[in-house]
């Protein structure tokens, strides 16, 4: 992890998402669109967000668990008229549906893989941004996953050309930015966003991952995995958790998932995303009883300290 390719000051970046917004591709992502008259009751079994609340022309943040409580996926659900589409991992798309399809009995619900280029807008300028995209043909909702706005922007490959102009005329008409690979990592450690695969994977809790109040509703009925999710959520008795730490003065270069240990040299953890420059950032995945803010840490010769999410 080197700070020529996660520079803290990306100030362009982080500009455009205060002043006006900053439009990330998710390449990483596809979709299953879920058709049919059950599928808002049905979904809501199976995912971890409240399907039922969210509007049509509406979106939500939310994970799908195993029987044990452990996450397979975290997917965007955008409820669009007539279906309701899931933004989820390349590689957990296809376990995800195997698994959906499995609880799929007499259901009114069907499942397809639907080919999409999704966008993420970010700022308080996401909404034109949507407007201008929807006028293109591509389904749009509002999400709000930084604090400073947000739209979900899915195009058809028919109209995904289109879309993608239109975005573009629209970004430099109102002085925002695309950000790229680095750009986005340096905004969303510092906002404390942790990512698929890079942060948690299948083998975390939601808790383990700080997702529980992000993706997690705890006052909808019944869905797989819930038990096990609530019991943790009752007895906060996760052991590791995935939390935001500041280093002391200017850090340029860290090791790849670099230890993390306390004063006394304990180990506690390990960094899994960094973000170098005079005000260094990361994301660390620490034992619990170290995870208070303030409670001073040292990756290496490095001084750190865990902050506030």
């Amino acid at each position: 992890m080197t700070a020529s390719a996660t520079a803290t000051a990306d100030l362009p970046a982080w500009s455009a998402l205060q002043t006006s917004a900053l439009l990330v591709r998710l390449t990483d992502r596809t979709a299953l669109a879920v058709e049919g008259g059950d599928r808002v009751t049905w979904l809501n079994g199976l995912v971890t967000c409240d399907v039922a609340k969210v509007g049509v022309g509406q979106a939500s943040y939310g994970l799908t668990v195993g029987t044990k409580g452990r996450i397979l996926a975290d997917l965007f659900l955008v409820n669009a008229p007539e279906r309701v589409l899931l933004l989820l991992p390349r590689d957990a798309a296809e376990a995800v549906r195997e698994l959906f399809e499995h609880h799929l009995v007499m259901e009114d619900a069907e499942i397809t893989p639907r080919d999409v280029v999704s966008f993420f807008a970010h700022g308080p300028a996401a909404a034109a941004l949507a407007s201008k995209a929807a006028a293109a043909g591509a389904v749009t909702a509002p999400l709000d996953f930084t604090g400073h706005g947000g739209a979900l922007i899915l195009a058809d490959a028919a109209v995904a050309s289109a879309v993608e102009q239109a975005l573009d005329a629209e970004l430099a008409a109102l002085g925002g930015r695309r950000a790229d690979e680095a750009s986005w990592r340096a905004v969303r450690v510092k906002l404390g966003l942790p990512e698929w695969r890079t942060d948690f994977d299948e083998t975390f809790y939601p808790q383990e991952a700080s997702l529980e109040t992000r993706a997690v509703s705890f006052s909808k009925g019944c869905y797989l995995g819930q038990e096990v999710v609530c019991m943790l959520q009752m007895r906060g008795r996760v052991t590791r958790k995935l939390l935001p730490i500041a280093f002391s003065g200017g850090v340029v270069e860290l090791a790849d998932r670099a230890e993390v240990q306390t004063e006394a040299g304990a180990v506690v953890g390990k960094v899994t995303s960094f973000v170098g420059g005079a005000e260094a950032r990361g994301l660390a995945l620490l034992k619990t009883s170290s995870g208070e803010p303030g409670t001073a840490l040292r990756i290496g010769e490095t001084q750190a300290q865990v902050v506030a999410p």
